[in-house]
Protein backbone atom coordinates (compact mmCIF):
# COMPACT_ATOMS: atom_id res chain seq x y z
CA UNK A 1 0.00 0.00 0.00
CA UNK A 2 1.43 3.36 -0.84
CA UNK A 3 0.58 6.29 1.06
CA UNK A 4 0.60 9.95 -0.52
CA UNK A 5 1.73 12.53 2.00
CA UNK A 6 1.02 15.96 1.52
CA UNK A 7 -0.04 18.36 4.81
CA UNK A 8 -3.38 19.12 5.01
CA UNK A 9 -6.06 19.63 7.82
CA UNK A 10 -8.07 16.76 8.77
CA UNK A 11 -11.83 16.29 8.15
CA UNK A 12 -12.45 17.06 12.27
CA UNK A 13 -10.43 20.15 12.50
CA UNK A 14 -11.38 21.56 9.11
CA UNK A 15 -8.88 24.03 8.38
CA UNK A 16 -8.02 24.61 12.13
CA UNK A 17 -4.78 22.21 12.79
CA UNK A 18 -2.23 21.07 9.53
CA UNK A 19 -0.76 17.83 10.06
CA UNK A 20 1.51 15.47 8.45
CA UNK A 21 0.75 12.44 10.12
CA UNK A 22 -1.51 9.22 9.16
CA UNK A 23 -4.05 8.92 10.49
CA UNK A 24 -4.89 12.59 12.62
CA UNK A 25 -2.81 12.65 15.95
CA UNK A 26 -5.55 14.79 17.83
CA UNK A 27 -8.67 12.90 16.63
CA UNK A 28 -7.43 9.54 14.86
CA UNK A 29 -9.04 10.53 11.03
CA UNK A 30 -8.15 10.58 7.91
CA UNK A 31 -6.50 13.28 6.86
CA UNK A 32 -7.61 14.90 3.51
CA UNK A 33 -4.92 15.15 0.92
CA UNK A 34 -4.26 11.31 1.77
CA UNK A 35 -4.85 9.36 -1.32
CA UNK A 36 -4.59 5.52 -0.39
CA UNK A 37 -3.77 3.84 -3.32
CA UNK A 38 -3.84 -0.78 -2.77
CA UNK A 39 -1.95 -2.07 -5.07
CA UNK A 40 -0.59 -5.48 -4.96
CA UNK A 41 2.97 -7.65 -6.18
CA UNK A 42 0.71 -10.58 -7.72
CA UNK A 43 4.31 -12.60 -7.95
CA UNK A 44 4.86 -12.32 -4.44
CA UNK A 45 2.01 -14.54 -4.60
CA UNK A 46 3.18 -17.20 -7.47
CA UNK A 47 6.53 -17.35 -5.48
CA UNK A 48 4.89 -17.75 -2.39
CA UNK A 49 3.29 -20.66 -3.84
CA UNK A 50 6.25 -21.88 -5.58
CA UNK A 51 8.01 -21.65 -2.17
CA UNK A 52 5.48 -24.06 -0.69
CA UNK A 53 5.24 -26.24 -3.46
CA UNK A 54 9.08 -27.32 -4.38
CA UNK A 55 10.00 -26.72 -0.43
CA UNK A 56 11.18 -30.17 0.19
CA UNK A 57 13.29 -30.60 -3.21
CA UNK A 58 15.20 -27.19 -2.24
CA UNK A 59 17.46 -29.40 0.23
CA UNK A 60 17.73 -25.63 2.48
CA UNK A 61 19.26 -27.02 6.13
CA UNK A 62 16.39 -24.80 7.70
CA UNK A 63 13.24 -23.76 6.53
CA UNK A 64 11.98 -21.91 9.36
CA UNK A 65 9.88 -18.67 8.27
CA UNK A 66 13.03 -16.53 8.74
CA UNK A 67 14.91 -18.47 5.64
CA UNK A 68 11.98 -18.73 3.24
CA UNK A 69 11.29 -15.22 3.84
CA UNK A 70 14.83 -14.43 2.56
CA UNK A 71 14.07 -16.50 -0.23
CA UNK A 72 11.12 -14.90 -0.81
CA UNK A 73 12.90 -11.42 -0.92
CA UNK A 74 15.92 -12.36 -2.80
CA UNK A 75 13.50 -14.23 -5.44
CA UNK A 76 11.01 -11.00 -5.62
CA UNK A 77 14.43 -8.99 -5.84
CA UNK A 78 15.34 -10.75 -8.82
CA UNK A 79 12.17 -10.47 -11.18
CA UNK A 80 10.04 -7.78 -12.16
CA UNK A 81 6.53 -7.11 -10.38
CA UNK A 82 3.32 -7.78 -11.63
CA UNK A 83 0.75 -5.07 -9.70
CA UNK A 84 -2.60 -5.18 -9.30
CA UNK A 85 -5.38 -3.01 -8.46
CA UNK A 86 -8.31 -5.22 -8.50
CA UNK A 87 -8.26 -8.57 -6.81
CA UNK A 88 -10.15 -10.13 -9.57
CA UNK A 89 -7.53 -10.04 -11.84
CA UNK A 90 -5.25 -11.99 -9.24
CA UNK A 91 -6.41 -15.24 -10.46
CA UNK A 92 -5.95 -14.56 -13.56
CA UNK A 93 -2.41 -13.33 -13.57
CA UNK A 94 -1.59 -16.26 -11.57
CA UNK A 95 -3.08 -18.37 -14.49
CA UNK A 96 -1.34 -16.86 -16.67
CA UNK A 97 2.22 -17.31 -15.10
CA UNK A 98 1.17 -20.86 -14.40
CA UNK A 99 0.14 -22.10 -17.80
CA UNK A 100 2.99 -20.35 -18.96
CA UNK A 101 6.14 -22.55 -18.84
CA UNK A 102 8.79 -20.93 -19.63
CA UNK A 103 7.54 -18.19 -17.36
CA UNK A 104 7.24 -20.63 -14.65
CA UNK A 105 10.82 -22.64 -15.21
CA UNK A 106 12.07 -19.01 -14.79
CA UNK A 107 10.50 -18.40 -11.54
CA UNK A 108 11.79 -21.81 -10.25
CA UNK A 109 15.12 -21.33 -11.56
CA UNK A 110 15.24 -17.70 -9.26
CA UNK A 111 13.69 -19.69 -6.39
CA UNK A 112 16.02 -22.45 -6.71
CA UNK A 113 18.82 -19.45 -7.03
CA UNK A 114 17.77 -17.69 -4.17
CA UNK A 115 17.53 -20.61 -1.91
CA UNK A 116 20.80 -22.05 -2.53
CA UNK A 117 22.38 -18.73 -1.31
CA UNK A 118 19.97 -19.03 1.86
CA UNK A 119 21.11 -22.37 2.47
CA UNK A 120 24.82 -21.30 1.90
CA UNK A 121 24.25 -17.98 4.75
CA UNK A 122 21.31 -18.65 6.36
CA UNK A 123 20.77 -15.76 9.10
CA UNK A 124 18.13 -17.48 11.12
CA UNK A 125 18.63 -18.07 14.81
CA UNK A 126 18.08 -21.44 14.23
CA UNK A 127 21.19 -22.23 12.40
CA UNK A 128 23.44 -19.66 14.38
CA UNK A 129 22.68 -21.74 17.55
CA UNK A 130 23.69 -24.84 15.44
CA UNK A 131 26.98 -23.77 14.77
CA UNK A 132 29.66 -24.60 17.80
CA UNK A 133 32.51 -22.66 18.14
CA UNK A 134 35.40 -23.84 17.89
CA UNK A 135 38.86 -23.88 20.08
CA UNK A 136 41.31 -25.17 18.15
Amino acid sequence: MFLLKTTYSCNVCRGIKRHTNFPCPVHGKSAKGYQIMKVQNVMEIVVRDVIGEYKEQLNMPCTCTHCMNDVLAMTLNNLPPRYIVDQANSAYIRAVHQADRQGATAILTKVAWAAGIVAENPRCENMNTMKKPSNE
